[in-house]
């Protein structure tokens, strides 16, 4: 018996499950304030969001059911909120509040599912782009704690837990070129794409946005490019059917009404939610500067210390991540462009949310730097990876793949 758990210590299921104890931990770390304090954090956004979930639990308390009219949420003003917005994750949300029995306790479980999903995601995404696992713990936890992470925990932001699902398409985009022979896996795409649709269809947006990013290069360099459009298709067919029940009743109720736009907020001369440089930490893209002078310092080292050159995978995904983050800032003469009420990217309401895909994507590059300088031996004398697929902490060598 102790020779076979000796064994499979020794498997990647092992290191997996690790991976997951560890996840449960620093998810209970974000969602154990709620409990100590005993109250709960209302920001911007959760009477939205506290209003569409308390719809769904009275739906599911008395029986009563509309898909789209809110009958007990909105001051039972009956305006059609689910049904366009995430309908299954509204009624998981209500019923977890009826088990909850609390607005308290809802909310803590709710921090914990979703502190855990993102860095669930993160970590898949990071291992379908064959970062080992150490990197991807690491990887996942960054994603989580910077600023798209923590929107939910602050202000109830959904973009936060719709970037969990722009992780798991970043981690499908660079399979796309990692893997010329089979590019797209179908099934894999197809369901993260419906996921996504299920929970916020504006985070759908940014995953497509991703997915086309690595797509256009990954065709030309794919073995069989007819294939690959192929399982394209199908993927998109099978999110499609997938996700039936939000698409068709948006279409529906789109048909027969004019929908309002939603509100562009302007400030000065600049829209109130752009990325902004400053190196007080007084503006929100201060942690976003800092982290790219920690990538920029890793690929000094990365190009000195192991290869000539970055192979085209990061080079890539590092275009896309800076590309994405200068979109969402003050670079951009936003309040030009938003002075159209009607313009197509008043739909994204705020210029800061293209940075959330771009510093996602800039997350994984910087896993994928780090894993590349640790298998070359730069951290071999400082305690790291060894350089043969090996983990040294100074003393003990692990081994992972």
């Amino acid at each position: 018996m102790r020779r076979r758990f000796a064994q499979y210590r020794q498997t990647g299921a092992y290191r997996d499950g690790q991976a997951v104890l560890d996840f449960v931990v620093i998810a209970l770390l974000f969602a154990l304030p709620i409990l100590n304090q005993n109250r709960m954090v209302l920001g911007v956004d959760a009477f939205f969001h506290l209003h569409r979930f308390y719809d769904a639990a009275m739906q599911l308390k008395t029986g009563q059911f509309n898909y789209f009219v809110s009958l007990f949420g909105f001051n039972q003003s009956g305006r059609i909120v689910n049904a366009v917005y995430g309908p299954w994750f509204a009624y998981l949300n209500g019923l977890l509040l009826l088990l909850a029995g609390s607005w308290v306790r809802w909310q803590f479980w709710s921090n914990f599912i979703i502190a855990f999903g993102g860095l669930l995601a993160g970590y898949l995404a990071l291992r379908w782009a064959r970062v080992r696992r150490l990197y991807s713990v690491a990887g996942s936890m960054i994603m989580v704690g910077s600023l798209p992470g923590l929107s939910w925990f602050a202000n109830q932001a959904f973009m936060s837990v719709g970037a969990m699902f722009i992780a798991l398409a970043v981690g499908i985009g660079i399979r796309m070129l990692q893997q010329p022979d089979r590019p797209i896996n179908p099934w894999q795409m197809g369901s993260v794409m419906a996921l996504g649709i299920q929970v916020h269809m504006l985070s759908t947006l940014f995953m497509l946005l991703v997915l086309v990013w690595f797509a256009l290069p990954a065709v030309f360099r794919a073995k069989r490019p007819v294939v690959m459009v192929l399982n394209g298709l199908l993927a998109a067919g099978l999110a499609l059917l997938l996700s039936v029940n939000v698409w068709m009743p948006f279409l529906h109720v789109n048909m027969g009404n004019r929908l309002l736009r939603p509100f562009i907020e302007l400030r000065g001369d600049i829209p109130a939610d752009t990325l902004g440089f400053t190196w007080d930490g007084s503006h929100n893209l201060s942690l976003i500067a800092m982290a790219l002078i920690v990538i920029a310092v890793a690929a000094l080292v990365l190009r000195n210390q192991c290869q000539p050159r970055l192979d085209f995978t990061t080079q890539w995904t590092l275009l896309g991540g800076v590309l994405l983050v200068v979109a969402g800032s003050q670079l951009l003469p936003w309040r030009m462009i938003m002075k159209d009420a009607d313009n197509w990217l008043s739909t994204f309401q705020f210029a800061l949310r293209f940075g959330i895909p771009g510093l996602i994507l800039n997350c994984v590059w910087l896993a994928i730097m780090v894993a590349t300088a640790a298998n070359c031996g730069v951290f071999r004398y400082a305690g790291g990876d060894t350089g043969d697929g090996r983990f040294s902490n100074g003393d003990v060598v692990y081994t992972d793949d």
